[in-house]
């Protein structure tokens, strides 16, 4: 069995925009995900949030603009 896996990943700060193809009944796709890491303080892990913040928010507009730009090219 094949993994599904992205087709770029870019980031910003603590921010990253995951782009997925999919591919279904000859007509290709683009999904985006949008994903806030962050590190605990406590134990040192790296976990994900879904919690933004205005900063955060700036970021991701900055990843979504270049995506568009890069997909338009194409």
């Amino acid at each position: 069995m094949s993994e599904n896996k992205p087709i770029r990943t870019t980031r910003l700060g603590l921010i990253k925009l995951v782009v997925w193809e999919n591919t279904k009944e000859n007509i290709t796709t683009k999904s985006f995900q949008p994903v806030k890491e962050y590190k605990d303080k406590v134990t040192g892990e790296w976990k994900k949030t879904e919690t933004y913040f205005k900063g955060d928010l700036q970021n991701l507009r900055t990843l979504i603009d270049k995506e568009l730009e890069q997909d338009i090219k194409n």
